[in-house]
């Protein structure tokens, strides 16, 4: 039996992860920013600042001074879904645009402590909440840590969730990847005030808690 339609990566509302294009992209962004830090080193003036890279529906804008010292990557923020926005069965593994999704379809269920999917961390990030993730690699020790960071930050509304061990690809045992409705960013030290501002300046999501995403599949069926 075929994949339905929103387990296919071929269809037309959906995109399938592509690795080259990913390093491709990764690559882009890095070496405009050495560049572009190279440059300022040479001539201070404020004349030359580091742009946004826009690229498959996604906008990569540069990360901070802290977020560098961080050894974080770029902001990464869906400016234009490729996919519709509801719940639909998962059965494996969906396409999203960005590695870790934070937008798009997702799982009908929220996210529960040891056995949390991708896809239901969209059905979380949806209704306002937001998770850093962590590597399924990761120590014990920087799991506390993650865990820590979040209770002294009440404001962040956030959950830390290992990452499966048996998804597609992985995260690295020393990466951490907080996100929220639609935005994101990856770091290899987890850096609080990276964080913080991040989240300060997300998007609002589309739903609340106690509210219900619409099911692409019931959609589907009365249209």
């Amino acid at each position: 039996m075929a994949d339905p339609w929103w387990n296919d990566p071929s269809a037309p509302r959906a995109r399938a992860r592509a690795h080259t294009r990913r390093g491709v992209r990764n690559a882009l962004v890095v070496a405009a920013a050495v560049v572009l830090v190279g440059a300022s080193m040479l001539n201070p003036a404020p004349a030359l600042q580091a742009q946004d890279v826009y690229a498959g529906g996604v906008r990569y804008a540069p990360a901070s001074v802290e977020a560098l010292a961080a050894r974080c990557g770029p902001v990464q923020q869906v400016i234009a879904l490729d996919s519709a926005i509801g719940t639909v069965p998962v059965t494996s593994a969906l396409a999203y645009q960005t590695d870790v999704p934070v937008a798009g379809w997702m799982a009908p269920d929220l996210p529960r402590a040891g056995t949390a999917t991708p896809e239901q961390g969209v059905r979380a990030l949806w209704q306002g909440q937001r998770i850093v993730w962590l590597g399924a690699g990761a120590s014990a020790a920087d799991v506390a840590a993650a865990r820590e960071a979040v209770a002294e930050h009440p404001q962040w509304n956030a959950s830390v969730h290992r990452w499966p061990g048996d998804y597609p690809w992985q995260l690295g045992p020393e990466q951490a990847v907080a996100t929220s409705w639609g935005t994101l960013q990856s770091c290899t030290t987890l850096a609080p005030q990276v964080i913080d501002a991040l989240f300060a300046d997300a998007a609002p999501a589309p739903g609340a808690p106690g509210q219900t995403p619409p099911s692409l599949t019931e959609n589907e069926a009365s249209a």
